[in-house]
């Protein structure tokens, strides 16, 4: 809540009223708009930006929305086992009901290799989840991981990737101090299969 202080001011007294902030319900749903049961979802609150919570049946709430629209809220809902899934960002102005109407999941593949053009086998390649909202930033990883791990060749393909978030690969164990992303910023859309070609770490 913005408080306006005149210059020269030596005081101000000010009562800030709080409350649990706005509570919506919504109905998972199949591609062809049906009820579905059995997915799991990121965003009920404030602070789960990573973890998967298991739903009870189609129907979810979502907690503590915020009215301005500078707290913001995305859900990320997966059906790992259907292989579909949406990530929305929920709208403060409307306060109705929501219905989200799972897609399929992407991939992205690739192949792994050094500055000489080797492939790096067995290298461990983990998905991030790009926060980008006006009052906060994070890139945390999910739970559970989404990851996948090179093969002799230095290919690899990460499964289960819920369209219309925003990710990053990173491996962690290429080069000590380092960044290590392999891809940054992508936004997949559903079904997508990107293919990286072949691929070294961005520091």
């Amino acid at each position: 809540m913005p408080i306006d202080i005149a210059p020269e001011t030596k005081s101000v007294t000010c009562d800030l009223t709080f409350d649990s902030g706005i509570v919506r319900t919504g109905t998972v749903l199949d591609p062809e708009g049906r009820p579905l049961s059995g997915a799991s979802m990121i965003g009920e609150s404030f602070r789960n930006t990573h973890r998967f919570i298991p739903l009870d049946g189609p129907k979810f709430t979502v907690y503590g929305l915020s009215p301005s629209p500078l707290l913001p809220r995305t859900l990320i809902i997966r059906h790992a086992a259907r292989g579909l899934g949406k990530a929305v960002r929920v709208d403060v102005g409307d306060r109705g009901p929501l219905e989200v109407r799972l897609e399929a999941l992407a991939a992205v593949g690739g192949r792994l290799v050094d500055e000489a053009a080797r492939p790096r086998e067995g290298v461990e390649i983990r998905l991030l989840r790009l926060v980008s909202e006006p009052l906060r930033g994070a890139q945390p990883e999910f739970s559970p991981p989404i990851q996948t791990t090179t093969d002799p060749d230095g290919r690899f393909r990460l499964n289960g990737i819920v369209p219309g978030g925003t990710y990053r690969l990173w491996a962690p164990n290429i080069k000590p101090g380092g960044r290590n992303f392999i891809l940054e910023d992508w936004t997949p859309k559903a079904g997508e299969l990107k293919d990286l070609g072949e691929v070294s770490s961005k520091d």
